[in-house]
């Protein structure tokens, strides 16, 4: 019975990799965070590949690296997850400034207005 429940499961529309086990390993562990960059750093290439990059994975990395103090980094990984989900700029946007929502905002209506053209 189980093998047919199993079977007939849907595989997931986003790649999440190792994000849950990293996850619970980086709280039980928070001093050994190479291991959990290492591990969102793979779930977003694997996403990337196939494009289904997980929504927060970015913003996760991103805010990594905000706490480390790496805010080029850390803003890098914000812009690619407001690119792939653009509902999270209004929460992103809070880490960024207004600035960089701006930019975000600014190329993309200049490419909605070159698609119209």
């Amino acid at each position: 019975m189980a093998l047919a429940v199993t079977a007939c499961a849907v595989p997931s529309r986003f790649e999440w990799g190792g994000y849950e086990q990293g996850l619970y390993d980086y709280y039980r562990n928070p001093e050994n965070s190479e291991n959990y960059i290492r591990t969102l750093e793979r779930a977003i290439e694997r996403g990337d590949a196939t494009d289904r990059t997980a929504p927060g994975l970015n913003a996760e990395l991103g805010y990594i690296h905000l706490g480390r103090g790496d805010t080029q980094l850390a803003e890098t990984y914000f812009r690619r997850e407001m690119e792939l989900f653009p509902e999270s700029a209004a929460f992103l946007s809070r880490f960024m400034g207004t600035s960089a929502s701006a930019s975000l905002n600014e190329n993309t209506v200049g490419a909605e207005s070159e698609a119209t053209s």
